[in-house]
């Protein structure tokens, strides 16, 4: 199929659509990826919404078309970028990918904070306002030869031919995870997805049968870190009558809450944590901006890696100190 399709240098209103002045369902292109659009709501907010399949809308039309149609996509490069400039001498500022309230001066690769009054950086200065926060759920390439990460999964990563939006397809890591730190694939990088669709929930499950129930609970409180540990003897009533054959009722409590793991963590700063001290477990717990003053959400290393608690890294199950769990 031929590609036919343009990227042009815009005008900066361009790459901020809104929906003043303009009518209920009008649809704006997407400043960023051509795969998408926003649809303008009667309360004059833009929503957005995903073309089907490979369609693309383009800034010269009003809805999605067929790739091997003629059009321009906007090049509206974010004002965030999470990878360092390849040249190593270029000044320029580079988001953490997991925390909104630290930043890099490329080249240096120490980390600077926003002030308390301002927490929140927006990819060359930091602010008060949380809607300014660097997103890092856009990938896009800043210029062409580097690698970036790709926010959903911490061991593929998209290889840029040039700049804008990076290619569909993305690459894997053969060792470890990818390190925005140093833009490539490295063993000892902690696995970071701020835009995986990875959620967790604490629940209370019964199964009931003609003969049997099972009954599991997890629990929570609010310290800091959380440990639900509970003790509840099995109970077995067993009742016989003279009948042929015999009925039996048998009723079995039992609690799945390892003393050594926590079932949740609550954020009181950023970063990793892990969810057994003493055990090696696929499980931790990841503090970042949007879980601050928060439960943290669970996650899992890559494949049958375990996390080392002593160092929070995800390591080789040969290689963690601690039995697993």
């Amino acid at each position: 199929m031929l590609w036919v399709l343009q990227c042009v240098v815009v005008e900066a209103d361009q790459c901020n659509p809104t929906c003043e002045g303009v009518s209920p369902l009008t649809a704006l292109p997407h400043p960023t990826d051509c795969h998408k659009y926003y649809l303008c709501l009667a309360d004059g907010n833009p929503m957005e919404v995903d073309c089907e399949g490979e369609e693309f809308f383009y800034s010269d039309s009003t809805e999605c078309v067929p790739e091997d149609t003629l059009g321009t996509c906007l090049d509206c490069p974010p004002s965030c970028r999470f990878v360092c400039p390849t040249s190593g001498t270029e000044i320029a500022f580079r988001a953490d990918l997991t925390d909104c309230g630290i930043f890099y001066l490329c080249p240096d690769e120490s980390p600077q904070s926003c002030t308390e009054l301002e927490p929140y950086f927006t990819g060359t200065t930091c602010d008060a306002d949380p809607q300014l926060c660097c997103d890092p759920c856009t990938p896009y390439c800043y210029e062409p030869n580097i690698l970036i990460p790709d926010p959903t999964n911490c061991k593929q990563f998209y290889i840029c031919t040039e700049k804008g939006p990076p290619p569909a397809d993305t690459q894997i890591c053969t060792d470890g995870n990818f390190d925005p730190s140093i833009g490539k694939c490295s063993p000892t990088a902690p696995c970071q997805e701020p835009c995986s669709s990875t959620n967790t929930t604490s629940s209370t499950v019964s199964t009931d049968t003609t003969s049997s129930t099972v009954t599991v609970t997890t629990s929570t409180t609010s310290t800091h870190p959380i440990d639900t540990t509970t003790t509840t003897p099995p109970t077995t009533t067993t009742t016989t009558t003279t009948t042929t054959p015999p009925t039996t009722t048998t009723t079995t409590t039992s609690s799945t809450t390892n003393p050594a793991c926590s079932e949740s963590w609550f954020c009181e700063e950023y970063g990793f944590f892990p969810v057994c001290t003493t055990l090696c477990s696929r499980r931790y717990f990841y503090c970042d901006y949007l879980h601050l003053h928060d439960y943290a959400e669970i996650q899992y290393c890559q494949g049958s890696d375990l996390l080392d608690p002593d160092e929070v890294v995800c390591v080789d199950p040969s290689d963690c100190p601690y039995p697993p769990e």
